[in-house]
């Protein structure tokens, strides 16, 4: 008896890390995964009133599984792409593993909102201390760009970690018995509202407006929902003085990015460029794909580069006609270009900046005579739209895995929209949620939020991703078994 304790005791001790772990980096979460999901696999085979092929989520995992891997072996870099498929097979074991865990112990809910409460509490003094002296405790700068990082360091994610963390914390907070939910509630929303604004993730702060619309809508009477947002707003417009940079990044920055993108969708022409070249890329190998983590290795392939966009999008046009002249790029690699008019009137000489980057070409030759309105350069830093992955999950899939490793998501996506509208139709139509509704909701928000289309997005294989994801997916697990 003593001995079970005693294993209650280091699972929620292991447990109340987590978070923590996630904080420091990619190597310990993964460890944490891979180590649950061994000690799970073992009692499975030990204990056979243990059945998870009775779910239909694990079967769904286990064959995704089977055609992750099936497709690597077919992809244009079969090794590189194994490296990632074969051992995703403990992020398939860990949401059960999960659940058999919170099933197993009690109070293991309550220990991971505690870890979670903490974990933001940590960050937010530790935050207030670097963009006050520019330095955490541990000696780390506040980023080059002025956007606060805390114990993250150079990996600016903070307020994606909080951001992905927050519908769980709000989820158990629901269901577990707290004194003052609401007022703990509403804290951890401030909180979270502003360690994500101190970082200054674009991102993070549009999956934080969701989910604080979608608490105040429903979990409070409509009279007041209008005042209690305009009092956040209120608040967070008082946060632009302490912090402008935020400011300039979260709003100006961004407005200034759907100008150019015709996008109000937090992409930059950058991310653009990532996009048409996966869907480039998917064009070319429609229903299979490339193989995971082919992105990288063929982006600057001719047959997927957007050069038309590249070049037309980044045209110098003369704005009289007259005579050209180019001077030696400098050492900041410009051209300046000068066109002096053929007209006895206009004495102007009218000058223009080339930036020599990745990408550039010269459409005229010295002395050549130029008209008004036609091109004379086009320069743009990068020569393609080159990353690690595309920056949108769906892209990704449908690059890498192709139409049939598409399907899984695609079904996944849908999946997540209905329970989502199930509730809210339940809500519109009783005017109420009882707290296991509320759970779900935010559980099945938070992963819906983490593969929504029209978000740029992270890596979906990326590790330190699909922990939180996963572990997300845990908790969903939770509530659609009683038990397994």
């Amino acid at each position: 008896m003593q001995s079970i304790k005693n294993l209650n005791l280091f699972v929620k001790l292991f447990f109340f890390l987590f978070p923590f772990f996630i904080i420091s980096g990619h190597f310990l979460p993964d460890l944490f995964v891979t180590i649950v999901s061994i000690l799970f696999l073992v009692f499975y085979l030990k204990f056979s009133y243990i059945n998870i092929f009775k779910n239909y989520l694990f079967l769904f995992l286990i064959i995704f599984y089977l055609y992750f891997n099936t497709n690597s072996l077919l992809s244009d870099y079969p090794s590189i792409s194994l490296e990632t498929s074969v051992p995703y097979i403990r992020f398939i074991i860990f949401p059960f593993a999960v659940f058999f865990l919170l099933s197993l112990i009690k109070d293991l809910k309550k220990t991971i909102f505690l870890s979670l409460c903490i974990a933001y509490v940590f960050l937010l003094i530790d935050s207030i201390l670097q963009l006050t002296y520019g330095y955490n405790i541990l000696g780390l700068k506040l980023s080059a760009t002025d956007r606060v990082s805390s114990f993250f360091g150079s990996k600016l994610v903070m307020g994606s970690f909080v951001a992905r963390c927050l519908p769980i914390v709000l989820a158990i907070s629901f269901i577990e018995k707290l004194k003052y939910k609401k007022s703990i509630q509403v804290f951890l929303l401030i909180i979270a509202g502003i360690l994500i604004f101190f970082s200054g993730e674009r991102l993070a702060s549009a999956y934080y407006l969701i989910i604080v619309i979608f608490y105040f809508f429903l979990n409070f009477n409509k009279k007041y929902f209008i005042f209690i947002i305009f009092g956040f707003f209120i608040f967070f417009s008082s946060l632009f003085f302490l912090k402008p940079s935020s400011l300039k990044r979260l709003i100006f920055s961004t407005i200034e990015q759907s100008k150019q993108t015709r996008s109000i969708f937090f992409f930059s022409y950058r991310h653009e460029l990532h996009f048409l070249t996966a869907y480039n890329m998917y064009k070319d190998s429609k229903f299979f794909g490339h193989g995971t983590k082919s992105f990288r290795y063929l982006c600057d392939n001719e047959k997927y580069v957007p050069i038309k966009k590249i070049e037309n999008d980044n045209k110098i046009y003369s704005l009289v006609d007259g005579y050209i002249y180019f001077s030696i790029p400098n050492q900041d690699k410009i051209i300046y270009a000068k066109v002096i008019p053929n007209n006895d009137y206009d004495k102007n000489t009218y000058s223009y900046s080339i930036y020599v980057g990745e990408f550039y070409k010269i459409y005229k030759n010295e002395g050549d005579l130029v008209k008004k309105n036609e091109p004379i350069a086009s320069a743009y830093e990068f020569k393609n739209g080159c990353n690690t992955h595309p920056h949108n999950v769906h892209l990704q899939f449908l690059s890498e895995l192709g139409i049939f490793g598409y399907l899984f998501l695609f079904i996944s996506f849908i999946f997540l929209l209905y329970r989502i509208f199930l509730i809210l139709i339940k809500y519109f139509n009783s005017k109420s949620l009882n707290n296991s509704d509320f759970f779900k909701l935010f559980i099945s928000l938070g992963l819906l939020l983490s593969i929504f289309p029209l978000f740029p997005s992270g890596s979906f294989f990326n590790n330190w991703l699909s922990v939180i994801f996963y572990y997300n997916l845990a908790f969903m697990v939770n509530y659609s078994n009683k038990s397994i």
